[in-house]
């Protein structure tokens, strides 16, 4: 997969234009041939950005791009890139500003959604498993 294919393939997982909370790119099951690294949120009118291991400095910048790019055709308020291999500083906010109390929902439900921690407290992916609980 090239990264202009990832990038279509991003707009086309957000072609609903729902605000509700959505993993639109898993890269982390290896399915995808050298994103394996990546995960993409959306929250609301936030573009999460999860790097779970370093890449080049010209990868990253190209990633930057697309996804500013992304941002931009789709409206997001605020993009956010999260490095899960950092220690410390691990979320960068590239596009606006991140609000202090932030609530999403998904499935009629709100959760609180807490950026200061490396996990942000709601994974995307159990989605269909609290859809049935609930």
């Amino acid at each position: 997969m090239t990264i202009d294919e990832l990038k279509e393939l991003i707009l086309l997982n957000l072609k609903d234009d729902s605000k509700e909370f959505k993993r639109v790119f898993h890269g982390r099951g290896n399915y995808y041939q050298n994103f394996h690294y990546l995960c993409v949120d959306s929250l609301d009118d936030i573009l999460f950005v999860t790097l779970f291991e370093a890449v080049d400095e010209s990868l990253e910048k190209d990633l930057k791009s697309i996804f500013e790019q992304i941002c931009e055709k789709k409206e997001f308020h605020c993009l956010v890139l999260q490095k899960r291999y950092q220690k410390d500083n691990f979320c960068e906010v590239l596009k606006g500003t991140l609000p202090n109390n932030l609530q999403i929902k998904e499935n009629n439900l709100k959760y609180n959604i807490n950026f200061t921690n490396q996990n942000i407290g709601l994974f995307p992916d159990m989605k269909a498993g609290r859809e049935f609980i609930s």
